[in-house]
């Protein structure tokens, strides 16, 4: 038997040691992992710029940066102790994470004749031409058997200006709606908290009532009970990101 025929196939082709495959997967490890510390770059920047295209209109907006560098702080601080397959998990999981956390008000809905522009939720189907009552937008999530609508976001025209009365010392009670307030602008606006019962099914609206003119409008969000608490941030995140000017001069 010759030895040599099993030798190279061509002697252009490196024979490698361990030590050199080992480096050679590791470095492969690292581009993989800069390739995705990249794309975490551009997706954190590109965040950051919608913050401050859209922060002027919404605290909550800011709150989210301030959340979004703890995150990037805390999974720098992790990957210190990690290898380069780790790192690569982790950066991905940061990426995914912070596509889910991403705000759903993609919607710009604008009305030339009222003079007003707002931000609305892009996850939702319009509904107008379905709706008894009439409005502006109406925007819903219907159940399963899209028999009834589960979930609702609607704008209203309430036909003119309204004064600065402050309801909350009126005599008259409200029926079963409990006042609360909001900020827009520069102003503490009314919000009606209606809680109905049909059947088995508990729902809550919120109605905001935002003094634009030549009109005012009415920012309705409904939906079940037991998501109070995120209907209640999105009538506010709605109502935050409205634009017009009011017939209201000042805050005093």
């Amino acid at each position: 038997m010759r030895i040599e025929e099993y030798g190279p196939a061509c002697e252009d082709e490196p024979q490698h040691s361990a030590e050199e495959q080992q480096q050679h997967s590791a470095d492969n490890n690292g581009q993989r992992a800069n390739a995705h510390a990249g794309r975490w770059r551009r997706i954190w920047l590109w965040r950051v710029g919608r913050l401050f295209r859209d922060g002027g209109q919404a605290v909550e907006l800011w709150l989210e940066l301030a959340q979004i560098t703890i995150a990037t702080g805390a999974a720098l601080a992790i990957m210190r102790h990690m290898n380069l397959m780790t790192k690569s998990a982790c950066l991905w999981w940061v990426m995914v994470l912070s596509f889910l956390s991403l705000p759903l008000y993609g919607m710009d809905y604008s009305n030339p004749e009222l003079k007003f522009k707002a931000k609305l939720p892009d996850n939702l189907e319009d509904v107008s031409s379905r709706m008894r009552i009439r409005a502006l937008i109406s925007l819903g999530k219907w159940n399963s058997s899209r028999t009834g609508i589960i979930k609702l976001v609607s704008l209203q025209d309430l036909g003119g200006t309204i004064g600065r009365e402050d309801l909350s010392k009126r005599k008259d009670k409200l029926g079963s709606a409990k006042l609360e307030k909001t900020h827009w602008q520069t102003f503490d606006i009314d919000v009606f908290r209606v809680v109905e019962t049909a059947g088995k099914v508990t729902n809550i609206t919120f109605n905001a009532q935002v003094p634009l003119k030549p009109h005012a409008i009415q920012v309705t969000v409904m939906g079940a009970a037991a998501e109070e608490a995120s209907l209640r941030k999105e009538m506010q995140a709605i109502v935050t990101s409205i634009e017009g000017k009011s017939n209201w001069l000042s805050r005093d």
